[in-house]
């Protein structure tokens, strides 16, 4: 089946929020307070989205983070990559993984890519700002 993960879902309502504050810069704990997440869990999506480009870090006394590209910017393929690595249906549609030992006779490896392409080309036509605000 697939499934996005916990990340995935706890990443979208970091974004939810932070959208919520427009351009302030907001902390890691006010992120946990508002979503319910616990602020370990805020603290790892933030280093996902910083390193995705979603968002940007601020230093300092008045420190935080901030949405660093729009909304309407960012697909649900990009963000899913992004949270969980490359949309894969099956082991061998990840391309950064070894191939399985079924390679060469599996006779499922191109239905298997039709249907990644399909989930992939959907996840592209929506953004994150159709996912995440009302």
């Amino acid at each position: 089946m697939f499934r996005v993960s916990r990340t995935t879902d706890y990443a979208l309502n970091v974004m939810h929020h932070m959208a919520q504050a427009g351009n302030c810069v907001v902390s890691s704990t006010d992120l946990a307070e508002r979503t319910g997440i616990s602020e370990p869990n805020v603290a790892k999506v933030l280093k996902l989205l910083t390193r995705a480009g979603f968002v940007s870090s601020i230093r300092g006394v008045a420190g935080g983070y901030k949405l660093s590209k729009k909304l309407s910017d960012i697909n649900m393929a990009d963000f899913i990559a992004a949270m969980e690595g490359p949309i894969a249906v099956t082991s061998c549609m990840d391309k950064t993984k070894a191939n399985c030992n079924l390679h060469d006779i599996c006779v499922g490896r191109s239905k298997w890519g039709m249907v990644n392409n399909v989930i992939a080309q959907a996840l592209q036509g929506i953004t994150l700002q159709q996912t995440v605000l009302k």
